[in-house]
């Protein structure tokens, strides 16, 4: 990543590291690190396809699903959604928190939830129009699982959910 050459003293924040889970799909890769950026790459070449820049945000989750390539931000919480084969910008969701936990598809939505405020977000995944939230209220960094129309999730009290999730239709 570009953050390999940002050394710790010119900014103070290790650009190195690689926070996010690659997502593969459709014959790429999808990672990014802690220099901000959202990078694609061709999955037999490992050569780069497009960047996203995430001005001052680290990505931290990543999927690719129905030609897009959907991505959490850390601290200016908000997920979006790029064209997989050209990188622009599709949506954009506002969320309450960073964006820690990874994205579950089920019956045409979208979950994940935030780390502070312990929202479980349920989002139409083709406009990021959200259709479902159950709030925790405790701090999770789990990843919303779904069982037919039930979504699971656990929270950092201790509390596993399991609370009834919608379709998109």
């Amino acid at each position: 990543t570009d953050g390999v050459s940002i050394p710790f003293e010119k900014n103070g924040l290790d650009n190195t590291s690689i926070f996010t889970i690659p997502a593969i799909g459709d014959g790429y890769v999808a990672i990014a690190g802690r220099d901000f950026v959202l990078y694609l790459l061709d999955l037999k070449t490992g050569k780069e396809v497009w960047r996203y820049n995430h001005p001052n945000s680290w990505v931290l989750s990543t999927a690719i699903y129905d030609g897009k390539v959907i991505a959490g931000s850390g601290v200016a919480a908000f997920v979006h959604a790029n064209d997989l084969k050209t990188g622009k910008l599709l949506w954009q969701f506002k969320t309450k928190s960073p964006v820690y936990s990874s994205f579950t598809f089920a019956n045409g939505l979208m979950y994940f939830g935030d780390m502070l405020t312990g929202n479980i977000y349920g989002l139409d995944p083709r406009t990021g129009q959200q259709k479902w939230l159950f709030p925790m209220g405790y701090m999770s960094f789990s990843t919303p699982v779904v069982s037919g129309n039930t979504v699971f999730c656990s929270s950092e009290e201790g509390t596993l959910y399991a609370v009834r999730g919608i379709s998109a239709d």
